[in-house]
């Protein structure tokens, strides 16, 4: 009887325990080469997002999504973390963690078409190529005017370009010298216009219960600024450029 009872009271107690068991948390990555790669999982974000939730014990499953799907994902607060550039949009949404890496975005143009341009304004009427839900780029198309054609990765802009239905397309470093090369791209034949650096943060969604757990939060933090996150980054950023 002894032993029956013990028994039910462990069986109890690994119930319980399970039944306790915080759920993983889920980190979307965007489908933006070389950050998230859609059909392997892999890429920048989601080798750094599972470092720093390791090191902070923090249960996370990291995936790729859809540009657009990994924003929505941070308002509804089912994607608890993601790498992104901020922007006054992002911030009613979800609020930075840490900012491990900067981007290099800039126009890739059609020598042979544009000419010469080196501004922004130089590219005035021209089709260009901007990536779909991105909101950096978003911005630059509102100021300048010219006419804005959404393309779902860099490949697909450069093909577009190559094909002539654009002039240009957004380049976004690192990831931009790889896109070329996979399309077969001649970098003498175009030309760039820079749209400068742009911080890239870990973003965490306001909406999500990780953004109520401090302690969490503080240690992700430390994972993401230590010498071994940022020894990591380098790493990552250099594998890919």
């Amino acid at each position: 009887m002894k032993a029956s009872l013990a028994l039910a009271a462990l069986a109890l107690a690994a119930a319980t325990n399970i039944a306790c068991a915080a759920p993983a948390l889920e980190a979307w990555s965007i489908n933006i080469e070389p950050w998230g790669f859609e059909h392997t999982g892999e890429g920048i974000a989601p080798a750094f997002l599972s470092f720093i939730a390791d090191s902070a014990d923090v249960p996370l499953e990291v995936s790729v999504r859809p540009y657009l799907r990994a924003v929505e994902g941070l308002r509804s607060g089912q994607n608890a973390l993601s790498m992104l550039i901020p922007t006054p949009d992002r911030d009613a949404i979800a609020f930075v963690l840490c900012q491990p890496a900067t981007v290099r975005l800039s126009i890739l143009y059609r020598r042979d078409i544009v000419g010469a341009a080196s501004l922004p304004s130089d590219l005035v009427g021209r089709t260009i190529g901007m990536l779909r839900g991105s909101q950096v780029l978003a911005t630059y198309a509102a100021t300048v005017p010219f006419h804005a054609s959404l393309v779902n990765t860099q490949e697909q802009g450069m093909r577009m370009m190559r094909a002539g239905r654009l002039d240009g397309t957004v380049c976004s470093y690192p990831g931009c010298r790889a896109a070329m090369r996979s399309v077969g791209l001649d970098m003498a034949d175009f030309g760039e216009v820079s749209l400068g650096s742009h911080p890239l943060a870990v973003l965490v969604s306001r909406t999500s219960p990780l953004a109520e757990d401090k302690a969490a939060l503080a240690r992700l933090r430390a994972a993401c600024e230590s010498k071994e996150g940022q020894r990591l980054m380098a790493a990552l950023l250099a594998r890919w450029d």
